[in-house]
């Protein structure tokens, strides 16, 4: 397209709008650069601004007007049009517009009124639903108003002419153009009256001169008062005025004011602490701890350790219980347990990682631990004097509880480990945490486990080591990194204590012998790989099946997988079934746990709905069958990932994220 000389012009630059521009004759300083299609200079409207456009960019500015004229209501842009429509001599609409208004009319106000009436009386008939459509005569003027057509400031300047030519005539000082626009009215007013409607006017001089009849109202039936009584209807104290007894907002701040209740305070006093153990991390001093300095009371605590101190005397005299072999008989057991009302409890602050039961069959203890290194006692059948449930809490650790473990053979002392580094021992007689092991205060303790004799504790890191202490030296026997990432769980075999088995982040599972760990390059048995992270790997009772839970949403078995040290890699599963292991980034994984009353059941969190808990059987190896799921939506409606199996009774213990407890039973 030729782009003339003294013609304006559109003109589009990258970023911004088609703005008015001409084209212009560049300098020195700004000429076009080499290789570029832009070949047009054009100099923009409304200031010094100009670019070198390609004909693409470039628009005549007359025909495109209407289009591009009113893209902006920014000043310099209407100054910039406005200058283009003088420089082509045309009138610009945004400077008419913006002109001074005249004073408005009185015939001009009653036209309006006029027309207002015929559209408020053809609503009214639509919504009453007459189909004759009334033929409203008006003049070409109205019509056109109407219509939206004419300009604002053309219908003022009319309505000003309109209104001298009245004053000037005799009639009333109403002109020909009134008169007519009247008569119309009246018509319009008649064919209303005809259709039994009333035109509404508001200040039209005619409206006192209709004949039409008013419709009726309708009045709507009352209807007739419910005998029925109805309660009063509760109000807030907020909404009276009033004070709460304990606490209050205050309108003027927006902050919360105790009034003064002695409970109020110690409750917001609590809040405060637990934010603070949110927080701080910081390691307990590597010594033993007194009850008092853990958190606990000394007047429950004792009391609860007294109770403790007889399950203990009465568990290590009957270590040895009878087993049942039977698992539809097993199955039948698990069918008839519940939770009931009494059945659950929040023994715990925060969210519970691991959980416990005391192996006395006398009474049942369960013990958890949670993400702020709180332990809670629960001796679920035994209430105090003020009828409150009989929860003991302690603090022996600044960082969350990921293992429990009472003491093969002396079931009075509770070993723990903790992320914080440090494992101790809640001794039950003495009445204390003893100080067992620690690691370096830049290493977190993922797992720790006893074995079988309770003399040697193996703990697990997140950087893949695994250190083995003498418990009653509380030395340290050896350390050796297994794994290139976070082991997640480290199990003793039951009987041969020197076997151990690892799960880890790394996709493996692998499984050790502690006599011939070394240093420098320690030599696995057997390892077992997998496609996801595995989070837990446990040896069954008997120590013959290792149970796998991969985040490959499954459940993997494996038999005698530490007899097969010739294969070094087992790559496939024994047997598996699918298991949804997605718990998401707010719950902890699940981990299995062996019925230690059986060798070929277990226990797993669930994700299906309604919330339970799922018991597996393994049917000696061969396949992994789901044989009960246990359920009670009354008291149990969060997903329960950690869980234990009481070695006596017919107890199974879940807990959540919550702090809360579940005892099935």
């Amino acid at each position: 397209m030729p782009v003339a000389v003294s013609q304006p012009y559109w003109g589009k630059v990258d970023g911004s709008p088609w703005w008015p521009c001409r084209r212009g004759t560049p300098t020195s300083a700004q000429k076009k650069q080499k290789g570029t299609t832009q070949t047009e200079f054009m100099v923009f409207y409304g200031g010094e601004q100009w670019a070198w456009l390609s004909p693409s960019q470039i628009k005549p500015f007359a025909e495109n007007r209407h289009l591009l004229g009113n893209k902006s209501k920014k000043r310099p842009f209407l100054a910039a049009v406005h200058e283009c429509d003088e420089a082509i001599g045309v009138k610009s609409a945004s400077r008419t517009t913006s002109s001074k208004k005249p004073e408005p009319s009185k015939i001009v106000s009653k036209s309006n009124v006029s027309v207002t009436s015929s559209r408020r009386s053809s609503r009214s008939t639509s919504k009453l639903g007459i189909t004759r459509k009334a033929q409203l005569v008006k003049p070409p003027e109205i019509a056109d108003d109407e219509g939206g057509g004419g300009d604002a400031a053309t219908d003022d300047s009319q309505g000003i002419e309109l209104e001298a030519a009245a004053i000037s005539d005799g009639r009333n000082g109403l002109s020909e153009y009134e008169l007519a626009r009247l008569d119309l009215i009246r018509q319009n007013q008649a064919m209303m009256a005809s259709l039994g409607l009333d035109l509404v006017t508001t200040g039209s001089p005619a409206s006192d001169t209709t004949g039409s009849s008013k419709a009726k109202k309708r009045t709507p039936k009352r209807k007739a008062a419910s005998t029925t009584p109805t309660e009063p209807q509760r109000r807030s104290s907020r909404i009276k005025g009033e004070r709460a007894a304990d606490m209050y907002v205050d309108r003027d701040s927006g902050r919360i004011v105790v009034a003064g209740s002695a409970a109020t305070e110690q409750h917001l006093s609590s809040l405060k602490q637990e934010a603070s153990w949110g927080t701080d991390r910081s390691r307990l001093p590597e010594e033993t701890l007194s009850l008092e300095s853990t958190g606990g009371t000394e007047v429950y605590g004792e009391e609860f350790f007294d109770v403790l101190r007889g399950l203990s005397k009465d568990a290590d005299e009957n270590s040895r219980a009878s087993v049942d072999e039977d698992v539809l008989k097993y199955a039948r057991k698990l069918s008839k347990m519940s939770i009931g009302e009494n059945g659950a409890a929040k023994i715990c602050p925060q969210k519970i990682y691991s959980i416990a039961v005391h192996p006395s069959g006398d009474a049942l203890v369960t013990v958890a631990g949670d993400k702020l290194g709180n332990i809670g006692l629960w001796n679920v059948d035994n209430r105090r004097e003020d009828d409150e449930l009989d929860i003991v809490q302690f603090r022996p650790h600044s960082w969350t509880i990921n293992a429990l473990q009472f003491h093969p053979h002396s079931s009075t002392k509770l070993y723990t480990t903790s992320y914080d580094g440090t494992a101790r021992c809640m001794d039950i007689e003495k009445g204390h945490f003893d100080f067992v092991a620690s690691v370096d205060q830049e290493t977190r303790l993922q797992h720790g486990t006893l074995d079988s004799s309770g003399n040697v504790l193996y703990l697990s890191d997140t950087v893949g080591t695994v250190r083995c202490f003498d418990v009653r030296s509380k030395q340290l026997s050896w350390s050796s990194v297994l794994h290139d990432n976070k082991i997640n769980t480290i199990d003793c075999h039951p009987t041969e204590p020197h076997y151990f088995v690892t799960a880890s982040l790394d996709r493996s599972v692998k499984i050790w012998d502690a006599r011939h760990v070394k240093k420098s390059k320690p030599q696995r048995i057997v390892e077992c790989t997998d496609g996801r992270s595995v989070n837990s790997a446990k040896f069954s009772p008997c120590g013959s099946q290792i149970l796998s839970v991969s985040m490959m949403h499954q459940l993997n078995l494996y038999v005698d997988a530490h007899k097969r040290a010739a294969e070094k890699i087992i790559r496939k599963p024994d047997t598996f079934c699918r298991h949804d292991n997605q718990t998401g980034r707010w719950l902890p994984v699940f981990h299995s746990t062996w019925d230690p009353k059986r060798s070929d059941a277990f226990v797993i969190g669930s994700m299906a709905q309604p919330r339970q808990v799922e018991v597996y059987s393994t049917s000696g190896g061969s396949s992994i069958s789901r044989i009960m799921s246990l359920q009670d939506p009354d008291y149990m409606a969060s997903v329960q990932s950690r869980h234990a199996v009481h070695p006596r009774l017919d107890v199974i213990v879940s807990a959540n994220s919550s702090g809360y407890a579940h005892v099935f039973r």
